[in-house]
């Protein structure tokens, strides 16, 4: 695939809105609901990891979370060459990545606990443990508190994990792997394919500043609510909240 050829189905992709809306009918049933509705607290007073895929998870010995609670992103699963067993769960939100080369053929069902998957989504694997979630369009600051309910975005699937794990009930939550300094330390903690490359270019620079400015709202939120957030990683440019360094934690 080309640039050309890239940018052309971007355009596909968002014209699909009549599918997108028959998509999220078909998958926010009531059963998909309720299922929802039972994460309600159910990790109440414990703390969580949430791992993006950046560069600086290569400073990290990943084997120390497999006795803690995470949440991986997007091609997270990717994260069991530097040590990490499996995740807790595992969000796959963005639908232009199971679009990309190979990522159909090497997602493991077996990865992760439960997968949350975008409404819009209308694809899905045998035998994996999944439930569906409605996300908004459009970058909004309201952080959601009701996950049965369209979550926020903020140019990040990062955003909606931390939701997820704020209806959950942790109240301790540690970003991993989220560096966002897109225009110095590009890339992931893996070879990027070139569709990757291309979303990086087309979106995460021109984001940058809406996924900075939405994690500064949540971070205000969460503090307001007594929840603890704190960056873990080594690099980055994610200041809004408190540091943390890894390796004190465990």
């Amino acid at each position: 695939m080309n640039s050309q050829e890239y940018m052309l189905a971007r355009v596909n992709s968002i014209l699909l809105s009549k599918e997108r809306k028959q998509s999220i009918m078909k998958h926010m049933t009531e059963e998909n609901i309720s299922n929802l509705k039972k994460l309600y607290n159910i990790h109440k007073g414990k703390r969580c990891f949430i791992l993006g895929c950046a560069p600086s998870l290569n400073q990290l010995d990943l084997a120390k979370l497999n006795t803690e609670y995470t949440f991986t992103v997007n091609k997270g699963y990717k994260l069991r060459d530097l040590g990490l067993v499996h995740s807790n769960y595992h969000l796959i939100m963005d639908r232009e990545l199971l679009n990309d080369n190979g990522v159909l053929a090497e997602l493991p069902t077996n990865f992760s606990d439960l997968f949350f998957l975008n409404a819009e989504l209308d694809y899905e694997k045998e035998n994996w443990n999944k439930l569906y979630v409605e996300i908004l369009n459009s970058n909004m600051i309201k952080f959601q508190e009701d996950i049965t309910k369209p979550l926020m975005t903020t140019a990040t699937v990062i955003s909606q994990a931390i939701q997820i794990a704020y209806y959950m009930g942790f109240s301790d939550i540690y970003l991993l792997g989220v560096d966002l300094d897109f225009s110095k330390n590009s890339g992931h903690v893996y070879t990027s394919s070139f569709e990757e490359k291309e979303r990086e270019k087309t979106l995460s620079i021109k984001g940058e500043k809406v996924m900075l400015d939405g994690l500064n709202n949540i971070t205000k939120f969460l503090t307001s609510k007594g929840i603890n957030i704190y960056n873990a990683s080594p690099a980055g440019v994610l200041d809004c909240m408190p540091r943390v360094k890894y390796e004190t934690l465990f």
